[in-house]
């Protein structure tokens, strides 16, 4: 029954409006046209197009043999007319503009419903002649006279946007002030915001009709429509400074602005009847100071809200509306018509009244005005539904002439197509802009992982929780069941948030500090923080995992090929073999003291290092190194420490054999890099001849040691090694994947 009521005020608003909206119709297109299918003011002249020629319009006739299809002076004309005034009347600039407050004087108003009604006249034969000559031609050059039929009522589609902008404004002002009226008609500051866009829609309907007639208009209804258009522009503003007197906090009573009210009436009845200056009580100079009233008030409502922050967002988002839309038509209409300087848009241009409530309708949704409730989206939507329901049968009634049966057939299934997608953006869009930065979310459940202990974990979900929702109370809860999803207890009172990740079961008490309760969109977003930090202590878990194994991989190298290369270098009995061993175990200390820094490791830094400790050692045994630059000197690809460690090692390995068991020549080194697969081989000429005795099985047993190294190694690569010796010839043939480019 609560919805029932609003819903039977907006149908019943509705319809009224629907009738509005065809009387406006009605009236504009029983206005008699002609073939004219432009018509404008530049420099001062009246400009026509016709037949697609830009003319420049003289005078307006009665359709006369004598003038038909002649060339005739101006002289001749004035002669004429003034012999016969009612036959046809000069056209000035002043006869084309939009509104007829915005002219200078009284005499010049006057004037000007005095030739609308001549003008109109004339359009009430059944053909009308007009006097023209070319739009740059000079002033004496010679007129000639047109002549077109009259047609009797406006074609629909002849109606200029300019009448459509100003008819779609008032549509869009007096449907939200339906919408509010029907949710709470009893509220002061919902009653004066809806009599503010009552005069909208009473200005716009209005001047749409009189600001885009075809030339001229029965100055019988001419005249009242222009009062109407003063009286709802007065309506307008009044309704504002009521409006912010009272809203969003009370800075002065609507019972002391009654004299707002009775002034504006006092000045549109002296400027109608003509007894008052006309620079005192004209429409611009009235609208002029109730803007400033309402900036007035919008400065004193800023004052008075600087301890509620709630109350201020409302009215910093309405009275920004307020404000940009009555400015613009202030600044861009009104004041050049004060200062007698020619408007600098139209006024259908300047009908930005209309972004006031647009700005509303979005402040509703963000900010509650009026505090509607959540409910108050289905009867908007309602609303939106059965407005395009309308629009399309009316727009293919008069425009494609279709049946009104079928006609309406195709509303309701468009109207219906159309619904979803409303729906969808008024319930998912607008009932979801409450929820969290998602960064911010991410950012609080990461810091719940990353603490560095189970105590400090437990203090930072605890602080996530009450930033997120605002609770009243977080309790913990007794058992540590994980894997259970957030559930809402009590109807919402509390919100229960089990175990997750060693963290504490807690039970959340009164949402928002008591504002509201918790519901299952909260419940979603529990169960997505929960999942999230389970997620990040994983993968903490993993990363942790993976530094402790590469910890134990370096101490490892350090104990296993440092320790033994140095005691090898110990033992030896020969000063060469001490030296190497020292250069081996110095070279690995540096690589090993790379992986522990964390310092990048190139293909291009490691292959020159390799080089030269290469070419040092085979030196000092006399032997030649040939190993030629080649495209992985110039390389920038960066390798982790089990590639560039392993690589190194499983080289020296093969180097050492070259130089221990091969014959002194030359050791030839050829490394490439193609598709990021890098080979290296290393090749040394070795004796044909077999040796003997204990030295022979020595030998073999250690070459046979360091080929099993090498194989292992190349496995921890995960690339292949082959080695061969074969026309006094031995090489190893190294290949793996390197990783991928540093970005």
């Amino acid at each position: 029954m609560h919805l029932r009521a609003p819903l039977l005020r907006l149908t019943i608003f509705l319809g009224v409006i629907v009738v509005i909206c065809a009387a406006v119709l009605y009236v504009t297109l029983a206005q008699r046209v002609t073939d004219i299918q432009r018509v404008e003011v530049s420099d001062g002249k009246a400009l026509v197009e016709l037949d697609g020629q830009r003319l420049q319009l003289v005078a307006l006739l009665r359709s006369l043999p004598e003038f038909s299809e002649k060339l005739i002076d101006r002289s001749a004309l004035e002669q004429h007319l003034a012999g016969a005034p009612a036959d046809g009347v000069f056209v000035d600039s002043s006869d084309l503009v939009e509104e007829p407050d915005m002219l200078p004087s009284y005499t010049a108003l006057n004037a000007f419903f005095d030739r609308q009604s001549v003008i109109n006249g004339l359009l009430e034969a059944d053909e009308i002649a007009l006097a023209v000559r070319d739009s740059d031609s000079a002033e004496n050059q010679a007129l000639r006279v047109e002549t077109l039929p009259v047609m009797p009522s406006r074609p629909i589609g002849s109606l200029p946007s300019a009448f459509w902008i100003q008819f779609g404004a008032g549509f869009l002002t007096l449907t939200i002030a339906a919408f509010f009226m029907a949710l709470k008609p009893s509220h002061s500051p919902v009653v004066a915001f809806a009599m503010a866009g009552v005069g909208v829609a009473g200005a716009a309907f209005s001047a749409g009709i009189y600001s885009t007639r075809h030339m001229a208009l029965d100055p019988a209804l001419f005249v009242p429509l222009s009062a109407i258009n003063q009286f709802f522009t007065f309506t307008f503003g009044v309704a504002t400074i009521y409006l912010f007197a009272i809203y969003p906090v009370v800075v002065m009573r609507g019972k002391w602005l009654w004299p707002v009210s009775v002034l504006s009436l006092v000045f549109l009845l002296l400027y109608r009847v003509q007894l008052a200056p006309h620079d005192v009580v004209s429409t611009q100079n009235v609208i002029m100071l109730m803007l400033v009233a309402i900036v007035a008030l919008v400065i004193a409502q800023y004052r008075a809200t600087r301890q509620d922050p709630a109350s201020r967002a409302v009215l910093l988002w309405l009275g920004l509306s307020v404000i940009m839309g009555a400015g613009a038509f202030v600044i861009f209409v009104a004041v050049p018509v004060v200062l007698g300087f020619d408007v600098l848009v139209t006024q259908s241009v300047a009908i930005p009244l209309a972004g006031i409530y647009v700005g509303t309708a979005l402040a509703i949704a963000r900010f509650r005005l009026f505090d509607l409730g959540r409910w108050a989206y289905r009867i908007l939507l309602y609303a939106a539904t059965i407005g395009l329901l309308f629009a399309i049968d009316a727009s293919m009634i008069m425009l494609l002439r279709i049946s009104p049966t079928t006609s309406l057939a195709i509303a309701v299934a468009l109207a219906g197509i159309a619904y979803l997608p409303l729906r969808d953006f008024f319930f998912d869009r607008i009932f979801r802009s409450g929820m969290p930065d998602l960064a911010e979310l991410y950012r609080r459940t990461v810091s719940v992982a990353l603490q560095p202990n189970a105590v400090a974990r437990d203090a930072a979900w605890i602080a996530a929780l009450d930033t997120t929702f605002s609770p009243m109370h977080i309790e913990r809860t007794g058992g540590s069941a994980e894997n259970v999803s957030p559930i809402i207890l009590d109807e919402g009172e509390k919100m229960l948030v089990p175990s997750i990740g060693g963290l504490p079961t807690l039970t959340l008490s009164y949402a928002a500090q008591g504002r509201r309760l918790f519901n299952n969109q909260d419940a979603a977003l529990a169960g997505e923080l929960s999942a999230l930090i389970v997620t990040t202590i994983a993968d903490r878990t993993s990363y942790e995992r993976g530094v402790e194994e590469e910890r134990h991989r370096i101490a490892r190298d350090l104990h296993d090929e440092v320790g033994s290369t140095l005691l090898s270098g110990l033992h030896a009995t020969e000063e060469a073999r001490r030296q190497e061993c020292i250069v081996d175990a110095l070279s690995d200390i540096r690589q090993i003291a790379s992986g522990l820094s964390g310092r990048d490791v190139t293909l291009a830094s490691l292959v020159a290092q390799m080089r030269h400790e290469s070419r040092t050692r085979a030196e000092l045994q006399g032997f030649t190194l040939d190993w030629p630059l080649n495209e992985t000197d110039e390389g920038a690809l960066t390798l982790p420490y089990r590639l560039h460690r392993n690589f190194h090692a499983i080289h020296r390995e093969a180097l050492s054999n070259a130089l221990n068991h091969g014959v002194r020549g030359v050791i030839r080194v050829r490394s490439s890099l193609r598709e990021q697969v890098l080979s290296h081989e290393i090749v040394n000429t070795c004796s044909t001849d077999e040796p003997t005795g204990s030295d022979s099985r020595s030998d073999a047993q250690f070459r046979r040691m360091g080929s099993r190294n090498m194989q292992a190694r190349a496995e921890q690569l995960g690339g292949a090694l082959q080695t061969w010796q074969s026309g006094g010839q031995h090489g190893v043939r190294l290949e793996f994947a390197v990783a991928e480019p540093a970005q």
